[in-house]
Parts: structure tokens; C-alpha cells; sequence
């Protein structure tokens, strides 16, 4: 077997230890065992005691609409809403069955109770964090460190990661739990390969078991957490070509035949599937204030702004609202060409340098690695920090490397340097956990933090709104339309402000300006939603300000509107229309609206809605020959298993009861 050199600084040869126990934890001292355990229990103590006062939080930004399949849960006696819940997710193509199984660990009631949701993304937190450790403490081996800096430089990283104030959008917004579960299949999928990959010259069949076993088992629980999994052979690649090759490990026989079929296939999957989607892509970039190309510009802006806050902490500018980042419109301007050179000679230079400065390049590489998927060519929104979850851990794990790689006469410094990086990454995540359980409060920084960011000025105008001070709630409606006169959620928003403070009915010039403002404004599903709100207080008689036929207007404003194209908003469009057709007691045309919603997406809801309001109107002959449409949408992500033909059939059988009925009594 060949052994493994590194030659130090004084020039002697150094054997290597056997490279199966560089991921083994014996190899470090009893003392320094139990030293780490307990340091590292400490820490995780030190990020619970951070986080705990944000889990009395409520739901941000789109936790909520992720979650309101929870009141499937109940509606059936058997195992149908469980099932439902878990395949219908409509956040990604594949629905993230994973991450919403582990929702129903939480509540099945609704609406949930928010705690306990929190209390486990915190709990995931923690477990991810004492994977970084582990997995930290594999790369710091290789990276040649002495035995206690490999420690020191392990749990340093864990510090660095798990109390960074970047992650408190993430653990404190229920919904990322998707980003959690991910990353926790992927690091357990990179654990799994680094102790086969380091096992397999001298096991061979266990070693590349092990390799194939994390590459299969952690990337698909990762990729049906969230679709970031399908980067997991992307970020082995980087520990292969920078620390496993830094550190001479032999290549194993059979390596290139291995690697093109686990590591390089689902990459080239990858890059087929973008290909495949590249027209839909165009589509939905219709929606956008931005285009693919522009979007591509401001990546690099976005990549050195997250690099800057990473090693930077700080908090202002922070937070889930940024929907207020500034787009480039040219390579030339000054920030977007200055931060395109930069993220390219970063780039350049870590793949030129990976060999002789392999822990840099390993963090450069990774990080960008992590943000290959979402800050390339996806129609998705410019920034997010749960992006960095797992990205920002190899820049983290550099800069602990390069604190224990000091000189001894230096040292005291860069630990010093350290421990106030940790002190204020703490404090800050700190005062974000606090101001978290006040939501008026965060919901006001967040809007003086953003002060363009619509979404940002939404959430204090709710804030004020559920205090019943109308006045200040319309004030933040009134500055989204200062700076953004094309929102269509802020005009919907205001009338839906109006229905809460039981203004008087609106003059008809007033109606009609809103009413042109939104038949031309932009694309905002927020817009959807308060239209739906504004028609349910209008069915219990609390929107006097508005007439059944404003509704009517309303909603066909949205449906004129060209940026409401998607077959999925038209579709609700008009479900909203037969209901409020239905509130006019016009059956006919609530029959003829949901009709439409149907066509644009068959779905079993859409069909019994029909079936329902045919069955109303007693048209039982066409609410027969409807069944046929429901049962012809009662597909699942899972060929073969029909989730709703217990809905369908209870249908039918109510129907032909209905029918027997009006027999007997016409005879």
C-alpha cells in the first residue's frame, strides 16, 4: 500500500498516519476526546441559549402557505391527509415529501401552533452543527495541521457556523427547515464518502461501498428535502481535487470508472435538465423586473455581498426581506464589473492554487460550489440568506485554519481575533431571536433596514393592522406605492385595509383607479391572496367599501392583467370569480368560472367544486358526468396511487342518492 509523505518546513519526511483513521476519532488523545466532547457540548448549549427566545415567534414570510395542508391531516379517518400533505407540495416540482413528512412530527392541527416547529429547526441546527464539527475535524486532518490544531481548528469552524448570524433566517423561519434537512443528508452524505474514500486503497469493496452508499442514500433524502441536493457530487469534487490531492492520497483502481458514474452523471443530469427547462425558464422570467441576463449580472454582486457578511457579521441589511436588492443592468457599471473580476479571479486562482494552497481553494471552491444551483441561470429572486447554509461552511472552515496555522508567536492574536468574531456573531444572532418575539417590532426594523423592499412594509403594515392602528398600517401601504406605483398587492392591500376598518363604500372614481392600477401592475401573488381575504369578509358582511360587483371587477382586473399569466394564478383567478359568483347566488356562472379553472390546471379540487355547485344548482346529470374529470386528475407524484378517490366516490354516491331521491318523488 503506498503511504502517504508531507514534508514540513524543516525539510524531514513525515509518515502519514494510516489513512483509514484520519476520520477515525481514536486517533486523537483520551484527553483531547473528552476536551472536544465537552467543548463541543458547550457550544451547542451556548446556540441553544441564543435561539431560544426567537422560537416564541410567530410564521414569517411563507411559512404559513407551506403549511396549510395541515388541515388535510384531520379531514380523513385514515391515512389519506397524511398522504396528501406529504405529496402536494407545491414549492418544487418534486414537492420536498421529506421536509413535509418532518412537519407533521410538529402539529396536525390547524392553524399550527409555531413553537414546536421552531424548537425542531432548532434541534436540526444543533445536529448539523455536530456534523460540521465532524466533518470539519476530517478536514483538518487532511489539510496536514498538527493533532490539537486539528481540534482547536474543528471546533473553532463549529463556532464560526453554528452562531453566525446568518442562519437566524434560517432556523427561525419554519420553513427552511427544507434548507436544514438538506444539508443534513448532504453532510452525512460527505462523511459517508471521506470514510470511504480513505478506507478504499486499503478495503476496497467496503471503501467505495461506503462512497456509493452516501452518494445514493444522502443525495436523494437531500435532493427530496430540497433540490440543493443534487450539488452533493459537487461538493465531494471539491474535497477531492483540493484536500484529498493536497494530501497525496493515492487514487484508488477503478476511481475514474466510479466517479464518472456517481460524481460526473448526476452533474451532466443536471446541466441535461436545465437545457430541458431553459424555454420555462424565459417563461417565468416574465414575472421578473429582471431578466436571465441581468440576473446573471447581479449573481456576482450577490456572491461578494454574502462572502462580506460571512466574514463580516453584522446586522443591519439582514433578515428574509430582500426583495429590495438592486439589479444590474450592465456588465460596466462599477460594483457589478468590480465584483465580476473579483468572483473570477477568486475562481481562477483556487483552481490554479489547489495544491499549494489547498484550504483556501477548498473554501473558495466550496462556497461557490453551494451557490451554483440558485445563483445561476433559475428564475429565482436575487438574494436569500438561507442560501448560504451549507455554502458559507467553507469559508468559515479556512478561516479556522488559518487562525491555528498562525506562527506560536502570533497565535494569541488570531484567537483573540477569533473570539471576538464569535462574541459578536452571538450578540448579534442574539438581538435577532429577541426582536423576533416581537413581531411589530421586527416587522418595523425590517421596513427602516429595507425601506425600498415592498415585502419588508407589507409585514409592518399586518403588524399594525393586527393591532387595529389602520392609520399606520396604510402609511406603509402609501410608501410601497411611493417608490413602487405599480404594486398591485399594495392597491389590493389597501382595500383589503379598508374592509378591516369598515370604511364606507368607495366612490366610483376612486374603485376605478384602483381598478386600472391593478389590470396593469405587476406580478405579486400576495395580490391573489388579499383578493381572496377581501371576498371572505365579504361574504360575512365585514367589507362594506366594497360592491359584489367590485368583486367581480377586482378580479377580472387581475385576470386582464398580462404579468398574471401562469396557468396556476389564472386558474385561482378563477376559482375566485366562482366564488364570488357563487356569493351573488349566479350558480351558472360560478359553474362556468370554475369550469375555466379547471382547464387551465385539472385538478380534483377544481372538479368537486364544479360537481358541488352543479349538484346546487340541480343539474345532477352534468354533476354525474363530472365525476368522470375528477377522477381523470387524481394523479400523485406516485404512479398508481390515487389519493382521492375516497373524495370522488363519496361524490357520486351522494349524487346517485340524489337522483334515487328525485325519482321517488316525481313518482
Amino acid at each position: 500500500m503506498r503511504r502517504a509523505y508531507r514534508v514540513w518546513k524543516t525539510g524531514k519526511p513525515l509518515v502519514r498516519p494510516q489513512l483509514g483513521s484520519l476520520s477515525d476519532p481514536q486517533c486523537l488523545g483520551k484527553y483531547q476526546d473528552l476536551a472536544s466532547g465537552l467543548t463541543l457540548y458547550l457550544l451547542l448549549t451556548a446556540t441553544l441559549a441564543v435561539y431560544w427566545p426567537g422560537l416564541d415567534s410567530g410564521f414569517l414570510f411563507d411559512s404559513l402557505p407551506n403549511l396549510n395542508g395541515l388541515q388535510l391531516v384531520n379531514a380523513y379517518d385514515d391515512s389519506t391527509g397524511v398522504w396528501r400533505f406529504i405529496l402536494e407540495g407545491r414549492s418544487s416540482p418534486l414537492g420536498r415529501p421529506i421536509a413535509r413528512l418532518s412537519f407533521l412530527l410538529n402539529d396536525t392541527q390547524w392553524p399550527p401552533f409555531p413553537w414546536s416547529f421552531k424548537y425542531t429547526n432548532l434541534l436540526l441546527h444543533l445536529l448539523n452543527g455536530v456534523l460540521i464539527f465532524w466533518l470539519a475535524l476530517v478536514l483538518a486532518r487532511l489539510s496536514g495541521l498538527q493533532t490539537w490544531r486539528i481540534h482547536a481548528t474543528a471546533i473553532l469552524a463549529s463556532a464560526f457556523w453554528l452562531l453566525h448570524p446568518f442562519h437566524a433566517s434560517t432556523v427561525l423561519n419554519v420553513v427552511q427547515r427544507m434548507a436544514e434537512l438538506g444539508t443534513l443528508f448532504m453532510l452525512a452524505g460527505i462523511l459517508a464518502y471521506t470514510h470511504g474514500r480513505l478506507l478504499v486503497i486499503q478495503r476496497s469493496r467496503s471503501g467505495y461501498l461506503w462512497m456509493s452508499l452516501g452518494i445514493v442514500i444522502g443525495g436523494v433524502l437531500a435532493i427530496l428535502s430540497k433540490e440543493i441536493g443534487i450539488l452533493l457530487p459537487l461538493y465531494i469534487l471539491v474535497i477531492e481535487y483540493t484536500l484529498i490531492q493536497s494530501a497525496n492520497i493515492a487514487t484508488p483502481v477503478g476511481w475514474r470508472v466510479w466517479s464518472t458514474v456517481f460524481l460526473f452523471f448526476p452533474l451532466m443530469l443536471l446541466v441535461g435538465f436545465h437545457i430541458y427547462k431553459f424555454d420555462d425558464y424565459l417563461t417565468i422570467y416574465n414575472l421578473r423586473d429582471f431578466s436571465m441576463y441581468e440576473r446573471l449580472l447581479t449573481q456576482p454582486r450577490v456572491l461578494m455581498d454574502y462572502l462580506a457578511n460571512i466574514v463580516i457579521p453584522r446586522r443591519a441589511g439582514t433578515g428574509v426581506f430582500h426583495d429590495d436588492y438592486i439589479t444590474s443592468r450592465s456588465l460596466f457599471e462599477f460594483r457589478t464589473l468590480l465584483a465580476t473580476i473579483a468572483v473570477t479571479s477568486m475562481l481562477a486562482a483556487a483552481v490554479v492554487f489547489r495544491k499549494k494552497y489547498s484550504v483556501l481553494s477548498f473554501g473558495i471552491l466550496w462556497f461557490f460550489a453551494g451557490h451554483l444551483l440558485e445563483s445561476g441561470i433559475l428564475p429565482l429572486e436575487h438574494y436569500f440568506e438561507h442560501r448560504n447554509y451549507l455554502p458559507m461552511m467553507g469559508p468559515l472552515f479556512s478561516l479556522a485554519y488559518y487562525v491555528f496555522k498562525a506562527n506560536n508567536r502570533y497565535l494569541i492574536a488570531t484567537v483573540s481575533v477569533s473570539l471576538v468574531f464569535i462574541i459578536l456573531a452571538a450578540f448579534i444572532t442574539s438581538q435577532q431571536a429577541q426582536w423576533a418575539k416581537i413581531p411589530l417590532l421586527r416587522a418595523m426594523i425590517l421596513a427602516k433596514d429595507h425601506p425600498l423592499s415592498a415585502r419588508a412594509h407589507q409585514e409592518a403594515a399586518r403588524q399594525w393592522a393586527n393591532i387595529r392602528d389602520y392609520d399606520q398600517a396604510e402609511d406603509h401601504l402609501r410608501k410601497i406605492l411611493a417608490f413602487r406605483p405599480q404594486s398591485t398587492a399594495a392597491h389590493m392591500l389597501l382595500i383589503h385595509l379598508g374592509c378591516l376598518r369598515s370604511d364606507p363604500p368607495l366612490p366610483a372614481t376612486k374603485m376605478n383607479n384602483y381598478i386600472s392600477h391593478i389590470r396593469q401592475g405587476d406580478w405579486e401573488t400576495s395580490a391573489g391572496v388579499s383578493l381572496m381575504m377581501i371576498t371572505e369578509l365579504h361574504s360575512k358582511g365585514q367589507c362594506k367599501m366594497v360592491t359584489k360587483n367590485d368583486l367581480v371587477r377586482l378580479v377580472d382586473a387581475l385576470i386582464d392583467n398580462p404579468h398574471f399569466f401562469t396557468k396556476f394564478d389564472l386558474a385561482n383567478l378563477w376559482y375566485v370569480k366562482s366564488m364570488i359568483y357563487k356569493l351573488n347566488k349566479d350558480l351558472e356562472q360560478a359553474v362556468l368560472a370554475v369550469q375555466r379553472s379547471y382547464e387551465y390546471e385539472p385538478t380534483v379540487d377544481y372538479a368537486l367544486t364544479e360537481i358541488n355547485l352543479l349538484v346546487s344548482a340541480g343539474h345532477l346529470d352534468e354533476a354525474l358526468a363530472a365525476i368522470k374529470k375528477a377522477h381523470r386528475a387524481d394523479k400523485s407524484r406516485i404512479p398508481g396511487l390515487r389519493l382521492r378517490k375516497k373524495d370522488i366516490d363519496y361524490f357520486h354516491e351522494q349524487i346517485l342518492k340524489l337522483k334515487k331521491n328525485r325519482g321517488v318523488k316525481r313518482t
